[in-house]
């Protein structure tokens, strides 16, 4: 009975939570010395699709970069932020983090 509870309140959430869309593409940047960072537009570089529809990602703004060495493997890693407006069902811009 109380497992039953349980589970119910799992399919409640996953009903309440909009299914994850994957999107995919390519973005060219340069990443500067000064540690800004330039979207390259050729054509329609600045969006990424959703698998299998018409929905877009558009990238807005790409911020700075930093180079940060694991302490783990000790390989250097690119971090940077970007403003990424995204289409329904999220239907708002985020600041989305990359490594």
């Amino acid at each position: 009975p109380e497992s039953n509870k349980e589970n119910d309140d799992d399919n409640n959430k996953q009903s309440n939570t909009p299914q994850r869309k994957f999107y995919g593409g390519k973005l060219q940047l340069q990443f500067r010395g000064d540690g800004y960072t330039d979207i390259i537009i050729d054509g329609d570089d600045t969006t990424a699709n959703a698998g299998g529809s018409n929905a877009v990602a558009t990238f807005q703004k790409v911020w700075g970069w930093d180079l940060e060495t694991s302490a783990e493997d000790t390989l250097d890693y690119l971090l940077f932020s970007a403003d990424v407006a995204f289409p329904p069902p999220i239907s708002t811009s985020e600041r989305v983090y990359f490594q």
